[in-house]
């Protein structure tokens, strides 16, 4: 009873420790970075999504301005095309001038050329979007676009905002989810992108979290919160499991499953691996009798006793199988998961992430015990 008692105590210590390390403050997810909440309309879903311009020169700012004075003239005078064309040259010159992008936009409405005129509204809002006569640029934009872009634009802000609600009530998976068909919605809303990794994130789906994030880098070079992102995308590629680690630490019963994030299946492993080894260390004592040499010569007859293990051999292998089936899965796991980094997806975003992991082959020694005391030794190959 001793030894059952101190292989218990030994195979809870084993349990207690690695699930420490599971569940350390190194495993915490980046809850630092804030989900994106912009105020979404139909009319920023539809428009384009369009880079900052570059500083301009002031010498070409002079020039620009003089430009726009010239269309302005042609303008008041009813000529829309010269006007048109002066604006488009002032507005090539200068493309931060938001100025410039609403006349143009307005003489292209006049000659009845819909998507250019949208087109510079949208690049107007870009370049100023909290003016003060933003709703009523929308406006425009909203009588100039088709019904069923604003349908779809419509649809895409109530499905962001669903997937905002549900990541407030911490159903990541299905904020995920939701996000997801915003982005395939509006692929180029950096908002979604980022708020999909961070739903993923959250969620504990790393590979997916690190796609989402690059993505979003790509969307959004210059963006303020872009340090942090990159720094969260550090921790999370430290945090991926390597599928070897898994299977060695999964030689330690549960260890690869709390190494994988898996606690329920672990504890699973743990009793099943203790199991065997309680079933091994089982005894009984047997009395037999025995012929004793005395000390004068001549023998007597008596007795001892005798303690036998009939259940070693078959606890073992339970425990030993249990442990190597652990491992396994494990390792299949911990490939599973880093192998998502590097499915190329359209961007081919994800085959910078990480090299290449490729599969593992194991060969290991199988040692089958019969009853009568042989040991057969075959080799076991395991790719994951």
């Amino acid at each position: 009873m001793n030894s059952l008692a101190r292989s218990g105590r030994v195979v809870s210590g084993i349990a207690l420790a690695v699930l420490a390390a599971a569940l350390s403050p190194s495993h915490l997810r980046g809850q630092e970075l804030p989900l994106k909440r912009p105020k979404l309309t139909p009319i920023t879903i539809a428009c384009p999504r369009i880079p900052a311009p570059p500083p301009t020169a002031q010498q070409v700012v002079e020039e620009a301005n003089r430009l726009a004075t010239l269309g302005q003239e042609s303008s008041i005078e009813g000529d829309h095309r010269a006007a048109r064309d002066l604006f488009k040259q002032a507005a090539t010159l200068d493309p931060r001038d938001a100025s410039l992008a609403y006349r143009l936009g307005r003489e292209y409405e006049d000659l009845q050329q819909r998507d250019a005129a949208v087109h510079e509204y949208c690049r107007y809002l870009s370049l100023v979007p909290n003016a003060n006569d933003a709703a009523q640029i929308g406006d425009r934009v909203a009588k100039l676009l088709p019904g069923g872009t604003l349908a779809h634009g419509n649809a895409v802000v109530t499905q962001f905002k669903l997937a905002v609600a549900s990541y407030d009530a911490r159903n990541f998976g299905t904020s995920a989810d939701q996000f997801d068909s915003v982005v395939t919605a509006a692929p180029a809303l950096a908002a979604g992108v980022f708020d999909r990794g961070l739903a993923h994130d959250q969620n504990g789906d790393a590979a997916e979290a690190i796609h989402d994030y690059t993505h979003y880098l790509q969307l959004e070079p210059g963006a303020l919160d872009a340090a942090a992102v990159r720094a969260r995308m550090q921790q999370l590629h430290h945090g991926i499991p390597s599928a070897t680690t898994a299977f060695f630490l999964g030689l330690l019963p549960s260890g690869g499953q709390f190494y994988t994030k898996q606690p329920a299946l672990g504890i699973v492993v743990l009793a099943g691996a203790a199991g065997g080894v309680v079933l091994a260390v089982q005894s009984r004592s047997l009395t037999r009798d025995t012929t004793f040499v005395g000390p004068f010569g001549g023998t007597y007859p008596g007795t001892y006793t005798q303690t036998q293990h009939p259940n070693l051999v078959l606890g073992a292998a339970i425990a030993g199988g249990v442990t190597l089936f652990g491992a396994i899965e494990a390792a299949i796991v911990a490939h599973g998961r880093s192998a998502g980094l590097n499915d190329a997806d359209a961007s081919g975003s994800r085959t910078a992430l990480l090299p290449h992991v490729g599969p593992v082959t194991l060969e290991l020694p199988t040692v089958i015990a019969a009853a009568d005391g042989l040991r057969l030794a075959l080799p076991l190959h395991l790719t994951f």
